[in-house]
């Protein structure tokens, strides 16, 4: 049995016996483990805290949880590790930080309070109705949430399971650009766009001299500071309007927007969704 399938199983294994479901709407988790630094992980200070961005409702819970589990369980310096919790519900913004609490005791975090009403009007409903949610697109708003201080921020979908030292992922070098994805290249981009985005010269002309490449927006990370600078979220509310009222392609938003991001070389295979 190979090393990341064997890691996978221990995790399941581990996962199985850590959640355990209530009476009530949300579910309840067993205490996590302590996981601590070792001797060569450097002080916890500015300089050596990986941010992590997540969102973190009640449908989704579960996988959350999972996901901060694995991060934790494969991290070299998981001390250093600081979450950063999105979510769009007040009234049960308390209940989730207490599961949090309770379930990773040790969990450096922050819970932040993302404003539906931002998105709300500029949303096109989609063939996954998941992606008109509008905490789903809380991850282009980042740059507004997270404290100036971070410089650079990891967004993880909260469906994934990380097998590997998010380290590695944290140290990729984005060179002059503001955010980094694993990049799709065999896409036609004809059945994707609809005949009015082609119908424009100005809209098809956006394509001149790229690939057909898209990213997944699961797994991003993203210069804050670049992103203030270029007004990415603006571009992206910008694109958001246009769409609602014309139309113009199939996809979610953020995967088109190829222009923002330097590819991930690597294929990711530290994480399995």
């Amino acid at each position: 049995m190979s090393p990341t399938l064997t890691r996978c199983l221990t995790f399941f294994i581990f996962a199985a016996a850590l959640f355990s479901f209530s009476s009530a709407e949300l579910q309840l988790f067993r205490e996590a483990p302590a996981f601590r630094n070792g001797r060569e992980c450097p002080p916890r200070e500015t300089s050596s805290v990986i941010h992590i961005a997540m969102t973190l409702d009640a449908t989704y819970l579960r996988g959350s949880i999972a996901g901060v589990f694995s991060v934790l369980q494969h991290a070299s310096c998981p001390e250093n590790v600081v979450f950063h919790f999105v979510t769009t519900t007040h009234r049960r913004r308390q209940e989730l930080r207490r599961i949090i609490i309770s379930t990773f005791p040790y969990l450096n975090f922050h819970i932040y309070h993302f404003d539906s009403n931002l998105v709300r009007g500029k949303i096109s409903y989609s063939i996954r109705r998941a992606l008109d949610q509008p905490l789903n697109y809380a991850r282009m708003y980042l740059a507004d949430l997270v404290p100036a201080t971070a410089q650079r921020i990891i967004y993880f979908d909260s469906d994934l399971i990380v097998v590997d030292d998010v380290a590695k992922l944290w140290s990729i070098d984005l060179k002059d650009h503001a955010l980094g994805a694993p990049e799709y290249c065999h896409a036609n981009f004809t059945n994707y766009f609809t005949h009015r985005f082609w119908s424009n010269p100005a809209y098809a002309a956006s394509f001149k001299g790229r690939d057909a490449c898209y990213f997944n927006t699961g797994v991003m990370v993203i210069d804050l500071w670049k992103w203030r600078e270029g007004k990415y979220t603006e571009k992206l509310e910008n694109w958001m309007r246009i769409q609602k009222r014309k139309f113009l392609w199939d996809m979610y938003i953020l995967d088109l927007n190829s222009m923002l991001y330097k590819t991930l070389n690597d294929d990711l295979r530290w994480t399995a969704t």
